[in-house]
């Protein structure tokens, strides 16, 4: 969202003579570069497992072995009025809980970086990587999400999830579309 007023505001106040359609391509640019910095980003929240999920043993998961782990999440459970669920101390700590920022991290460095490195070598459509970021991700997201532990859910799916559905459709009726290359051609 920052990066959108940014460059809203670039072109409002500075970029007066940028048509939209090259103000499409300096969006491209910048989504491009996205996964790329997004990278760093999970790698911040999985080093702080600002994300923490439900537990656990699954192999990825974040142990909870030592008593501050275990703290931690009774913590998360607690705040979340499920401490209910939790096991008892000795068999908490064979366990883990799920860190949906390292498997973001996962995700973003074994297949989003690649898919992109791999796209920025070939020719394409301007406006296409504003569109591969979010068809890419948003799956991914929407799947985790059934891994929270805090956030309320709504006829089973968080208020995430259904901005995700939301935003995915809208997103596949625009590719499905011909969008952006329709607005290239000067057909809109």
């Amino acid at each position: 969202a920052g990066g959108i007023l940014g460059f809203w505001l670039y072109f409002r106040f500075k970029g007066n003579g940028i048509s939209f359609k090259e103000q499409i391509r300096y969006l491209d640019v910048a989504a491009y570069t996205f996964p790329f910095g997004w990278l760093f980003g999970r790698l911040g929240c999985a080093m702080a497992h600002d994300h923490p999920g439900a537990i656990t043993s699954f192999p990825l998961a974040v142990s909870l072995e030592s008593e501050a782990a275990r703290r931690y999440i009774r913590l998360i459970y607690e705040e979340a009025g499920r401490q209910a669920e939790l096991l008892s101390g000795a068999e908490l700590s064979r366990l883990g809980f799920h860190d949906l920022g390292w498997y973001e991290f996962l995700f973003t460095a074994l297949f989003l970086v690649p898919v992109f490195f791999l796209l920025g070598r070939k020719k394409r459509a301007p406006g296409l990587y504003i569109m591969v970021f979010p068809l890419l991700y948003i799956p991914a997201r929407f799947l985790l999400d059934f891994l929270r532990v805090a956030d309320a859910t709504y006829l089973g799916l968080t208020p995430g999830q259904y901005a995700a559905a939301a935003a995915f459709a809208v997103l596949l009726a625009l590719a499905y579309s011909g969008f952006p290359s329709k607005l290239f051609r000067g057909d809109l």
